[in-house]
């Protein structure tokens, strides 16, 4: 076993940031798809997409997966990553990932909606991360997209007004 800090790399730091987890205010349907998530992605090197209008309600369930399957996760900055190596990058994360038992949160957002297309650099660069990965991966998108490796979506609705007033 190894024994010591185990802290991101200084290159990772400048791309890659802690993202904090938080299990509080989801509905019953939302702690449903977290529950299912949870057993999706502790159960194989996989891409878990999480897909939905609400960026904050993405990145919400993307944390609450991490929080509730005992792991940390950290988000990539995609817009930095045309300043990087993306094999250097991945090398780093695959380090890191493996001593410290983190998931790389990739969002891309609005990628795929309207007129970006899977031209736009940023999207390449990302689907080169992702692709390349040794982990479990989490993409939170606006829409579903297709990547490299075994996916499974969730889509994130919003809360019903039921469900609004009970988490009220």
């Amino acid at each position: 076993a190894l024994i010591g800090l185990v802290q991101l790399d200084g290159r990772l730091k400048s791309i890659v940031t802690p993202v904090q987890i938080s299990n509080s205010n989801l509905s019953s349907l939302q702690q449903d798809l977290v529950a299912r998530a949870v057993r999706v992605s502790t159960s194989s090197f996989s891409v878990v997409q999480i897909a939905g209008a609400e960026t904050e309600l993405r990145l919400h369930i993307a944390g609450a997966v991490a929080g509730q399957s005992g792991r940390y996760l950290y988000k990539l900055n995609v817009a930095r990553l045309e300043l990087f190596s993306i094999e250097d990058l991945v090398i780093r994360w695959n380090r890191f990932a493996r001593l410290q038992d983190a998931i790389l949160l990739v969002d891309v957002g609005d990628f795929g909606v309207g007129e970006t297309t899977d031209k736009d650099p940023k999207l390449q660069a990302a689907r080169s991360v992702i692709e390349l990965l040794e982990s479990t991966v989490f993409v939170t998108s606006r829409v579903a997209l297709a990547w490299g490796r075994e996916t499974v979506t969730f889509e994130v609705k919003r809360p019903t007004t039921l469900e609004q007033r009970e988490l009220w």
